[in-house]
């Protein structure tokens, strides 16, 4: 597999690919554009297409072709390679095949064949007329909404679908097994989708691996979901996550229950949520959701179901460290979907208004219990104790005993003893989205002049015979990580004749000098490099201001020495400091 990696690495170009991404524009000798890992205002992530190699200044998220991809497509190694070879073409060592392997790969073309069935139908048939209408006029889907999600339709009829997968070459075991056919009692099959419109499922890299019909003539049951197959886990799948998951690493997830729920925000340009799909939310789609981001917000309908639902979410949630708040649709909207419908320039802020969960629950006891009578405040004081201690934060807590305090009409200390009772070790308060501070080099200081010398050193491709190369004395840099770069690029340089090759140099580095090199080379200066003889001129400047500096260490030091042996009455040693200070002034 690591051969594999290399040839990947060797024939994707890192620009190209983080294009497809992001918007990145050329800046000097790098590339540079908005972080896809987390939101900014200002671009910090740097793209070198030298050394094929990326990272941003504000989250500090780095690596290569691969790693790029696994964090932004959520994959993990052995996918991730897998997915490159396909995109781009590429031959690859193949493991022997396994026989699930075979039968995944079998789901994979039934699915794309019903998906081509189910759009063509909806499209260009006229049996499907009444499900285009049923989508544009009735649930006010647009055009473009359709055909970005692949949406189609089942027409009427047992087997439709069913002698078209036969003709195809599919078994009927094949049939039964991709949950497309349903096995009749005398050892036949029919259609499982029928007189439903049909939302198709994809996996994160883009397979079509499920589906789920909602009927359009009131019939039982009003949806239909595929049943679980070797590709289709329905607790492991969150709907929409293969278009949105860029945007929950920048901004969060809006989590939604229904298809609809998902489609119409997403029509109108909220881009950041996914859906359960109908689903009670369960452990493992939590932890697909963690790859992407640590803040959840929980919107889902208004009625008692909706609730209870977003309580059991928020325990879930709990216990993976996610910052949870909760979107309040207003009455009397039940669903998303509906409140879109009917306020949309009203419904895109919702994202705006979103509560914590503390104040969320808050609201829900008082609701449900009332705040008059003395055994609603204790049922509130007991349901609301395991929120209450699970804050870690003192002036939080003093908010909140404050707050049920005033709210219950209760002394304060009689509430803080209520809320205290069985009182275990705090946990800790859910963790924030906001992205990691970057973690630099100790003692490297990259707005220095010596960071922007050697920066600007390392992108140039200088000649080693070039004299700025030896210009500077080891003192010249204060800093040491910097300065041990600088005497083995020197000595590099002084074995290598002709322009310096960037990688091969790296290869005579350890890992945290190789770190550091990446850091200079993909910092982000407003210096032209785009001739020898301006990156001449920018290295003449820089090295003379190092230079400067150093002589002015110098003067600051035998100063002090001198300030020193004046006090000491030290004759001999005060004229030997004199006469360097001289040579230096």
């Amino acid at each position: 597999m690591n051969n594999n990696a290399e040839t990947v690495k060797s024939q994707i170009d890192i620009v190209s690919l983080v294009s497809q991404y992001v918007e990145i524009k050329k800046s000097g000798s790098n590339y540079k554009g908005l972080c896809p890992f987390h939101n900014e205002k200002g671009a910090s992530f740097m793209v070198n297409q030298n050394l094929q190699i990326y990272k941003c200044f504000g989250c500090g998220e780095s690596g290569d072709v691969i790693s790029f991809v696994q964090k932004i497509e959520g994959l993990d190694f052995k996918s991730t390679i897998n997915f490159l070879s396909e995109k781009y073409g590429i031959k690859i060592e193949i493991e022997k095949e396994t026989s699930e392997n075979k039968d995944k790969k079998r789901l994979y073309e039934i699915n794309n064949l019903a998906l081509e069935f189910f759009q063509y139908i909806l499209n260009s048939h006229p049996s499907g007329k009444i499900a285009k209408d049923y989508l544009t006029e009735k649930r006010k889907l647009n055009e473009a909404t359709i055909k970005e999600f692949q949406i189609g339709y089942a027409p009427k009829g047992w087997n439709n679908l069913t002698d078209l997968l036969k003709k195809r070459g599919f078994t009927q075991q094949e049939i039964i097994s991709s949950s497309l056919g349903v096995s009749k009692k005398n050892g036949g099959v029919y259609d499982k989708f029928r007189g439903r419109v049909v939302f198709p499922y994809f996996s994160l890299d883009g397979k079509c691996i499920g589906f789920m019909g909602r009927t359009i003539f009131n019939e039982d049951p009003k949806y239909l979901n595929s049943s679980e197959t070797l590709v289709f886990k329905k607790g492991e799948f969150l709907y929409g996550l293969n278009k949105t998951k860029l945007e929950l690493k920048k901004h969060g997830a809006i989590l939604v229950e229904g298809t609809l729920d998902f489609l119409k925000p997403y029509q109108y340009g909220i881009k950041n949520l996914c859906a359960t799909s109908g689903t009670a939310l369960t452990p493992k789609q939590l932890e697909l959701l963690k790859r992407y981001t640590d803040k959840i917000f929980f919107c889902f309908d208004s009625d008692n179901a909706g609730v209870n639902a977003i309580l059991k979410g928020i325990e879930i949630a709990d216990k993976y460290s996610f910052d949870v708040r909760v979107l309040q649709i207003p009455k009397p909207y039940k669903d998303l979907d509906e409140y879109f419908d009917s306020r949309p320039e009203e419904a895109v802020n919702i994202s705006q208004s979103s509560i914590n969960i503390n104040d969320f629950f808050l609201s829900y006891l008082y609701k449900k219990y009332g705040i008059e009578e003395a055994s609603s405040k204790n049922k509130i004081i007991n349901e609301f104790r395991n929120f209450y201690q699970k804050i870690n934060n003192e002036v939080t807590k003093n908010h909140y005993l404050k707050k049920v305090s005033e709210d219950l009409d209760l002394d304060q200390n009689i509430v803080l003893k209520s809320l205290n009772q069985n009182l275990e070790i705090p946990i800790k308060e859910v963790a924030s989205s906001s992205p990691n501070p970057q973690k630099t080099e100790v003692g490297v200081k990259y707005n220095s002049k010596e960071a922007f010398f050697m920066s600007v050193l390392l992108k140039s491709g200088i000649d080693s015979y070039n004299p700025i190369v030896l210009k500077l004395s080891d003192e010249s840099f204060e800093e040491p990580l910097l300065r041990n770069l600088y005497i083995k690029y020197r000595s590099y340089s002084q074995n290598n004749k002709g322009p310096i090759d960037i990688r091969q140099f790296s290869n005579t580095l350890n890992e945290g000098e190789n770190k550091l090199l990446e850091n200079l080379t993909l910092l982000d200066i407003e210096i032209d490099l785009s001739s020898d003889e301006k990156i001449n001129n920018e290295l003449e400047k820089l090295s003379d201001l190092l230079i400067a500096n150093y002589k002015k260490r110098q003067i600051k030091d035998i100063t002090q020495k001198l300030k020193k042996a004046e006090k000491e009455k030290d004759t001999n040693k005060v004229k030997i400091l004199m006469e360097e200070l001289n040579q230096l002034i």
